[in-house]
């Protein structure tokens, strides 16, 4: 039976696993195996109403982009790593206070820019963005 064949619970479960990048060969094998799988003139309509939803459906899956697929955690997670991207690259780097009392972890000098920010609520502490001027290295703390 189609519907319980090896190759549906395959593409069920590859569906459902979220995150997973469905590579084009893939589902273009799994359309193969499971139109040639089933003999048109034996089929019924309900058969063949079910490898239409089927195929659509791979197709659709095919269609969609990579983010799209993600897990909502990842989504997040992607989100706000994009955020802190956009926010690193704004801090100018010629900008800020010039001083030596930051230690670069990277090349150990002490030629430093510094910029405080208020990037959460009023009652939390800000955050300070330190650029190195030796190897512009960048990092921040609260």
């Amino acid at each position: 039976n189609l519907l319980r064949s090896p190759v549906r619970r395959q593409v069920d479960s590859a569906a459902a696993f979220s995150g997973v990048v469905f590579v084009a060969n893939f589902i273009v094998s799994v359309c193969i195996l499971i139109l040639s799988s089933v003999r048109p003139a034996s089929m019924g309509k309900k058969e063949e109403e079910e490898v239409i939803r089927i195929a659509k459906k791979m197709d659709k899956m095919a269609q969609k982009k990579n983010g799209e697929m993600a897990s909502d955690e990842l989504k997040e997670m992607r989100k706000n790593l994009t955020k802190e991207a956009v926010r690193d690259h704004q801090m100018a780097t010629t900008g800020g206070t010039q001083t030596d009392l930051f230690t670069c972890g990277k090349c150990k000098g002490k030629n430093c820019t510094y910029t405080q920010v208020q990037t959460r609520s009023a009652d939390e502490p800000m955050t300070t963005f330190v650029f190195c001027q030796q190897c512009g290295n960048r990092w921040k703390f609260c």
